[in-house]
This record gives C-alpha cells, structure tokens and sequence, in this order.
C-alpha cells in the first residue's frame, strides 16, 4: 500500500515514550512506558453568548475559551525515582505526600513548578512510511500537572499506577501567546531506559 503524498493516511505512533522536563532547569527525564498506549484528550472552552435576536436557550454566538487536555495512562513501566518526583508536586523533592509549608496555594505555571509532558512517536523516525505521511515526533505539553486521582495498583502482579496528567496552555508574556501543546518534541532527550 503507498501513501499519496498530501491524502489521507493510516498512522501508527509506535510505543509512545512519556517524559517529564523540569521548567525550572531545562532538563528531561525518561519516565517511561503505559500498559496501553496514553489517550490524549483535548477539550475546548466555549462560553454561551446570548442576544435578544437568537432567543434565550440557544447561544446566538459561542465565545473562545481556550483549551486544555487530559493525558491519561495507565503507567506499569517506569522510573520510580521520577514517579516520585512527579507525584510529589508542587515540590519534587520526591517524597509524594508530604507538602511543605508553602507548597498549599502555588501558583504551577506562575511560579516554574509545573512540568513539561512530552509524548514521544517512534515511528515518525524508524519507518520512513509514517515520515513521509507527516506523523510528528511526538506532542510536547509545555505545562502539565498530576490531576488525580492517582490509582495505584499493588500485589503479586505488575505494580500499575493510573496517572491523568492535566495540561494547561503555556503562557509567552513576550506577546501573550498560550501554547497547549507543540507537534514535535524537544532536542537532546535521553535514552528510553
């Protein structure tokens, strides 16, 4: 089967490798794989506006709110020392639970303590099929969170733990862009190990 350039495409991502990046130092972390592959779900702000001519139950225009996404992945392959870290927001001091005095009422993006999700495709570089078809590299998520709840699955089976990550657009005070995600992925990340 070929792909004609420009048409549609069937596109396969391959296993997606998940990162965290630290906004306040730049750097990226392997945190690692899900059971299934993560859903991404994307959802747009919309509020009603309403107007004498249109009536009263039916919007006479909707009104651009932003958007935001949801990541949920169910993670039963990873880094535990960067799970911790994670979890341990709005510090990542790595002792989930504990909150200092301070952490109640910082402001995530405000105040660098947010993460950068990053969604890795393989298959946008191993098969020259998805290349060419114009699957990105992946999604990059500038500012992301731990929403929860965080289900933890223990036992005598693969230890899992149900994570919802919770992105917010990234705001540029340069010239008051939001940015909710980047088709592609950051340079320089290390191995998938």
């Amino acid at each position: 089967m070929s792909q004609v350039p420009g048409g549609p495409s069937l596109f396969v991502t391959g296993p997606c490798l998940v990162y965290v990046g630290y906004l306040s130092s730049g750097t990226y972390s392997f945190l690692g794989t899900a059971q299934r592959p993560p859903r991404v779900r994307t959802r747009r702000g919309w509020v009603p506006v309403y107007n004498d001519l249109g009536g009263t139950q039916v919007p006479f225009d909707l009104l651009f709110a932003g958007q935001e996404a949801f990541i949920i992945a169910d993670m039963n392959r990873f880094k535990m020392a960067v799970m911790q870290a994670i979890s341990s927001m709005p510090n990542t001091d790595g002792i989930a639970g504990l909150n200092t005095a301070g952490d109640i009422g910082t402001l995530m993006q405000a105040e660098g303590a947010a993460f950068a999700l990053v969604l890795v495709f393989p298959y946008a570089v191993l098969k020259p099929a998805m290349r060419a078809a114009g699957l990105p590299g992946g999604l990059t998520f500038p500012c992301a969170v731990l929403e929860g709840p965080d289900d933890l699955e223990v036992g005598t089976v693969n230890m899992k733990k149900n994570l919802i990550f919770h992105c917010i657009p990234g705001y540029n005070p340069a010239n008051g862009s939001t940015t909710l995600y980047i088709n592609g992925v950051p340079s320089g990340l290390p191995p998938a190990q």
